[in-house]
């Protein structure tokens, strides 16, 4: 004889209220992230719903408040040292206020305006672009996504829709060329990543300037279409075996770390360090290992995370460019 089997009841806000001793208004309340009620009654409902074991419905939550407390963020480059510890930071910043990272990578062979429409399809509250190089038709992204706040993080942007928090990378590259001239080198380069049409760094204006302040103009120019050490390193292995020591660049600024561990893997696989002072920039966890010692420049994340964060609360903040600081270790170094 087949034996019934009764599976117990959803546990409902209803439920928490009753065992609280609270309206089902006040449930809701206590177990959304800023509003505002009693410490003591928001303990009493998290007990009971504790002891229930209640967990709040969101997309019910969703249809009440019209908001889904998810964020799109969107990068490009997983294989760059600075996108974990940069998704670690956000993330982790994101979670404190209430609030879900929908992480959208963004391949070779997908558009932006793609994964952002499907961002907005799912109903996210806003979007941050983090560290992103994003192409032309991001341009008329910003035209369409209204509904919902949209940010550029760790990159540079002209457009007036979307906010920028950014590095004040033109007064940074300043600083590494100062750092550079006084090591006495004589030729210099700078090694990019992929160009943007949309975002940019300045960071190689900031250096040329004040180079041209001293009446140097930059010797050597490298690019490779992703912040990819190994490619990077190929890029510069190629350079140092075609280019004889006498005519080689003594001192080359690194648009990110990941670049300038490339360019150092590759002057180690040619017996020349400290031969060429090398400076990066993000301040990877990486770039502290005695493999490395990379003199590095480190941008504000935590306040440029906030002020990020901020704008998905539905604060706004202006778009602000944030300095950093010089992490000085050894690679800048000629001759040590």
């Amino acid at each position: 004889m087949k034996q019934s089997s009764s599976k117990p009841s959803k546990v409902t806000s209803n439920d928490v209220a009753e065992r609280a001793g609270v309206s089902r208004w006040t449930v809701s309340r206590a177990l959304t992230p800023g509003k505002s009620i009693s410490e003591s009654v928001r303990q009493r409902v998290l007990a009971a719903a504790e002891e229930l074991g209640y967990k709040p419905n969101l997309l019910a939550r969703s249809l009440s408040t019209q908001k889904t407390g998810l964020i799109a963020v969107v990068v490009d480059c997983f294989i760059n040292h600075n996108v974990s510890k940069l998704m670690d930071r956000l993330t982790a910043e994101l979670q404190s206020q209430g609030l879900r990272a929908v992480v959208l990578n963004v391949t070779h062979y997908q558009r932006v305006t793609e994964l952002v429409e499907h961002a907005d399809q799912l109903q996210c509250d806003g979007v941050i672009f983090l560290g992103a190089t994003l192409t032309d038709d991001f341009v008329s992204l910003t035209s369409k996504i209204q509904r919902i706040p949209i940010v550029i993080a760790f990159r540079d942007c002209d457009l007036p829709e979307p906010f920028v928090f950014t590095t004040e990378d033109y007064a940074a590259g300043e600083e590494i060329a100062e750092l550079l001239l006084q090591q006495k080198a004589s030729r210099f380069a700078y090694f990019g990543g992929p160009p943007g049409v949309s975002t940019f760094v300045r960071r190689q204006e900031g250096f040329e300037a004040k180079l041209k302040q001293s009446g140097i103009s930059l010797t050597q120019t490298f690019h490779c279409d992703n912040y990819d050490q190994f490619l990077a390193c190929s890029v510069f292995e190629r350079y140092l075996a075609d280019t004889d020591k006498s005519k080689r660049v003594d001192a080359i600024f690194c648009e990110n770390d990941a670049i300038a561990f490339g360019v150092l893997d590759a002057m180690r696989a040619h017996e020349c360090l400290q031969e060429i002072a090398v400076v990066g920039f993000d301040d990877v966890p990486y770039a502290a290992s005695k493999s490395y010692q990379l003199t590095t420049y480190a941008p504000p994340v935590d306040k440029i995370i906030k002020e990020t964060v901020a704008v998905m609360l539905g604060e706004s903040p202006e778009s602000k460019r944030m300095n950093g600081n010089m992490v000085v270790r050894a690679s800048h170094l000629l001759g040590q």
